[in-house]
């Protein structure tokens, strides 16, 4: 999980948990970052609502070596 605006060295430390317990425990205005095995070249980026935790509102998928977005999906 990221949140926006917090330096790197003060995010909170990564919890190892499915996809869902994620979701479920995301902060309002978070972002989950999530890297499949098979697909190592793309980074997805669930983003969680500005006032409700937990609610996936986009997804947007980056190719990692460009940083650029490839796609948007739905939630």
């Amino acid at each position: 999980m990221w949140i926006p605006g917090v330096p790197p060295g003060l995010q909170s430390r990564p919890k190892s948990r499915s996809c869902d317990g994620i979701v479920a425990s995301a902060r309002a205005g978070s972002w989950i970052l999530y890297r499949p095995a098979n697909e190592p070249k793309v980074v997805y980026v669930r983003i969680i609502d500005e006032r409700r935790a937990g609610i996936v509102v986009r997804v947007q998928v980056f190719d990692i070596q460009s940083k650029r977005l490839v796609r948007e999906e739905s939630p």
